[in-house]
């Protein structure tokens, strides 16, 4: 499954980290708001994303940012060098999980961060109905179609989401999705000042709060004042403010703190302490200067990634089933300036069901690593290194079949990643080998297939668009360059299946059989597009029916998912007895993966009705 294009604060261009006293905590569990202006509150905005500033907007992917982290979980340790930042979405997300698979969720593997998403420290009931949406169920409930529902009931259209994933075209019974989203708007009543620029950590940044000497409505208006409470004021580095707003059950603390042992702990003593202490307004003469944060942050969490469940009494997930944790994404945004407060956030958990085992475990030492010596019955070891470069390693010898790390050495590599399918390490791993060999089309070849099994479309259609190319530049010779270009504009065909981008998938699929005539996954792709294509023009039962009864031919009737296709052709053109027979011998062709025989079972169903194949369930030609 693909996503659609589509927790520390964190420093934009003008913030930096460093060593960070000054910490904002935006406690949750609020009511909506709208911005306001000196006076009474505007109408509510049209969109979510239209109440945030494009002014100062810092945005970016957490995993490029080297001083701010985003964490599934806040009782971790808290590096108080950088920005770290938690939003309740992803627990929501992971809860709702639980909640469909019936127990907590365990995998093949341990997970420190699963581990501690199992303990629901934060739940549904930490907010109001009105502020988040949290669903969970299988893809063959159109769970796409459920979140769209209920972000429409609680968000009426204001909603924008970006991490609802893009319906599968061919979901395993297993295929569940966890989605979480939350909005809260805290506005100021009366605008708080526009203070002058403040330096934080070196550098001079913007900033809001109190300013007696520039804001003239000091001398003639205090009520502005009555929205800053001092909670606890210990010093100028130690004290604890509330900012009011227009929502009566939330509140907006801001706490300049030494922090604790983790963000969990450094939050709940903040809290303890201002729930301890009687807050007093702020008064003329105050100076209060807030840095302003105006931020839209993205985290994948690769942690989680891969993770094989292992249910120990659900009985929603097929004991035959391997379910994998094949996404966990979560967005935040942020903008907190003199106008209030405003938080949007998104995660959402994708499993699928891969059918397969676990991937095998690839144990190479290519990067630091420890290695202890010790006694069994002691608890010490007697001997520790850690090696984080090669310094102290055997260097390879000239004789041996490298001395450096070529392009047949990351092609391998990168094989090995491909095959474990930890598609990630398999594209670094045969980009690098391009940097050393930029035509090389076994390593094109191979970093496209690894795009295409992670969904990124678009980076499979470059590399084997390049391939084609630099085998028409000669690059390589005869037969070899004759396959590749073969396979190309077969994956092609795929890929734009796909896409649903049928005419493009037809002719790359017509190119492959200018190529080789007998190529049965071309005919068997143009078949099923032309049999089953949401456009009407583009579909012609009996040129479907050719087609997939050449594909079923060159592989001597053996492929059920061919037979399959056939049989949908041959109902496209009305023959629905036809279609029967055909399915139930694909039903007799023996040692078929059960997601197979699932299709066929339902695709046979619906031809002895005398059904036609609907478009709502159309699989693309590549799942055959």
């Amino acid at each position: 499954m693909t996503f659609s294009t589509k927790a520390g604060f964190v420093a934009n261009g003008n913030l930096p980290s460093g060593g960070m006293k000054w910490r904002a905590w935006v406690v949750l569990g609020l009511t909506s708001g709208s911005l306001i202006a000196d006076t009474l509150a505007n109408p509510p905005v049209v969109s979510n994303d239209g109440s945030f500033s494009k002014e100062g907007l810092f945005k970016a992917e957490v995993s490029t940012l080297k001083d701010t982290q985003v964490l599934a979980y806040a009782d971790v340790p808290l590096d108080p060098t950088k920005n770290v930042l938690w939003c309740g979405t992803m627990q929501l997300a992971w809860n709702k999980a639980i909640d469909l698979v019936g127990e907590k969720l365990h995998f093949t593997s341990p997970s420190p961060t699963a581990d501690l998403l199992n303990r629901q420290d934060f739940t549904a009931a930490d907010l109001d109905p009105a502020s988040y949406v949290a669903v969970a169920d299988f893809e063959k409930n159109n769970v796409e179609d459920e979140i769209r529902a209920a972000l429409q009931k609680t968000f009426q259209g204001a909603a924008l989401p970006e991490l609802i994933p893009e319906k599968p075209t061919n979901p395993r019974p297993s295929d569940f999705v966890a989605y979480a989203y939350l909005y809260k708007n805290l506005s100021f009543r009366y605008r708080l000042s526009i203070a002058n620029l403040i330096v934080f950590a070196g550098k001079k940044v913007e900033a809001f709060g109190i300013d007696s000497l520039a804001d003239p409505r000091v001398g003639e208006s205090g009520k502005f004042l009555e929205q800053i409470a001092i909670c606890d004021y210990k010093s100028p580095d130690d004290f604890i403010v509330e900012l009011k707003t227009t929502s009566p059950n939330d509140e907006l603390l801001l706490a300049k703190v030494t922090p604790g042992p983790t963000l969990a702990a450094t939050v709940a003593s903040v809290l303890q302490r201002a729930k301890n202490d009687k807050p007093v307004d702020a008064m003329w003469g105050d100076d209060l200067a807030i840095p302003k944060l105006n931020f839209d942050l993205r985290r994948d969490f690769t942690e989680l990634e891969g993770l094989v469940l292992e249910p120990e009494k659900s009985t929603q997930i097929s004991s035959n089933s391997s379910v994998v944790i094949t996404k966990a994404s979560q967005v935040v945004q942020l903008q907190l300036n003199e106008n209030g407060a405003i938080l949007k956030s998104e995660s959402a958990l994708v499993l699928n069901d891969t059918g397969e085992g676990p991937p095998p475990h690839i144990m190479l030492f290519d990067k630091p690593f420890l290695i202890l010596m010790k006694r069994k019955d002691s608890r010490r070891p007697y001997f520790a290194i850690w090696i984080a470069n090669s310094s102290l390693l055997v260097p390879a010898k000239m004789e041996d079949s490298f001395s450096k790390p070529d392009d047949f050495y990351y092609y391998s590599l990168g094989q090995k990643f491909f095959e474990g399918r930890y598609y990630d390490r398999a594209i670094e791993a045969f980009g690098q080998g391009l940097r050393l060999a930029p035509k090389a089309c076994n390593l094109l070849q191979g970093r496209a297939r690894a795009y295409y099994e992670k969904g990124d479309f678009e980076g499979a259609i470059k590399d084997y668009s390049d391939l084609i190319r630099y085998c028409d530049e000669g690059d390589e010779n005869g037969e070899t360059a004759k396959d590749d270009k073969e396979e190309a504009f077969c994956a092609l065909g795929n890929i734009y299946s796909d896409k649903r981008e049928y005419p493009k998938a037809l002719a790359n699929y017509n190119e492959a059989l200018q190529i080789d005539s007998s190529n049965f996954n071309a005919y068997n792709g143009r078949a099923w597009i032309q049999a089953t294509a949401l456009q009407t023009d583009l579909r012609d039962g009996k040129q479907a029916l050719k087609d997939a009864a050449q594909a079923c031919k060159i592989t001597n009737w053996a492929n059920p998912n061919f037979i399959d296709t056939l049989a949908v052709s041959t109902a496209e053109t009305g023959d629905f007895d036809g279609a029967v027979r055909w399915e139930l011998y694909a039903q007799s062709i023996p040692n078929q993966p059960a997601d197979v025989a699932e299709e066929i079972k339902e695709d046979l169903a619906l031809f002895q009705a005398h059904k036609p194949y609907p478009a709502q369930q159309r699989r693309s030609a590549s799942e055959y």
